[in-house]
């Protein structure tokens, strides 16, 4: 394949968080163990998982390119993780995606509250799935695609570039992955990001038709893409025990899937403000 079709497939492909799994209330000693990887163009400049210098009761990634973060966690235990559509692409107009996360850490409403809020007006935003929660409630699920709310029961859930646990082989190996390691006395957030670092290709006749081709299909169906100019960038592992003490740890990686760098966050966590 010529060097032109390959980036221009890239930069065909929405810039997203493209695998998670949220565990919820599953290991008895973490009530909350969410596993994400996220999938980008390499050339968009990011800054790395840390505490943020000018808003110190977050810890999360940063896009330089908008501003705004596509998983995070605050010190008053309340976090988030997006991802977005494969199909279509965002309206012209349309504000950041990235913004929907860094709303909810900053703001006081309950996870069902943010979402009832959220649905005012996220037709302002590209397609996009998002998970928020916090020590205290019940996390919630929300789409702007067909405005799905719902509250998560305790439970092992995945999303990928669809609806919440649509079956795609690997949102399916993922949950298989990280359901096989909480069977575990003891998890390490390194033991998160190895399960999530998958690269086999599930076979053709499995995949999803989102739209793109099936050339696309077959780069974007391991768990973990190691392209040229466009994969995963980061995995993440986030693990909140019983005494809401948390532990964020990420990996990053450049073209073809080369490590470049860890990060690690740990933080004791207060309990949410009043609504």
């Amino acid at each position: 394949m010529s060097e032109r079709v390959v980036t221009l497939q890239a930069h065909a492909i929405l810039p997203c968080m493209c695998l998670l799994v949220l565990a919820h209330r599953v290991h008895p000693g973490l009530p909350i163990v969410l596993a994400a990887n996220r999938d980008e163009l390499y050339a968009r400049p990011t800054e790395p998982l840390r505490i943020w210098p000018d808003e110190p009761d977050i810890c999360a990634g940063r896009d330089l390119a908008q501003g705004g973060t596509w998983l995070g966690l605050s010190r008053r235990g309340r976090f988030a993780a997006l991802t977005n559509f494969r199909r279509g692409a965002a309206h012209a107009g349309a504000r950041s995606r990235g913004e929907v996360v860094l709303d909810y850490l900053r703001s006081s409403l309950s996870p069902e509250h943010y979402v009832a809020r959220l649905a005012t007006y996220a037709g302002q935003f590209g397609g996009f799935s998002v998970i928020v929660g916090d020590l205290e409630h019940e996390p919630y699920y929300f789409s702007n695609r067909g405005d799905v709310a719902q509250r998560l029961a305790p439970g092992l859930y995945g999303l990928s570039n669809e609806q919440l646990d649509v079956p795609w082989p690997k949102v399916t190996l993922a949950k298989q992955r990280i359901g096989a390691l909480l069977g575990r006395e003891r998890v390490s957030p390194e033991q998160l990001a190895d399960a999530m670092d998958d690269r086999s290709r599930p076979p053709d006749a499995s995949l999803p038709d989102t739209g793109i081709g099936m050339e696309r299909e077959r780069l974007l169906a391991p768990m973990f893409v190691a392209g040229e100019h466009y994969g995963t960038r980061a995995v993440t592992a986030v693990l909140i025990d019983a005494q809401d003490r948390a532990l964020l740890y990420e990996r990053s990686y450049g073209p073809h899937g080369r490590h470049v760098s860890e990060a690690r966050c740990e933080l004791e966590l207060m309990p949410p403000a009043p609504v």
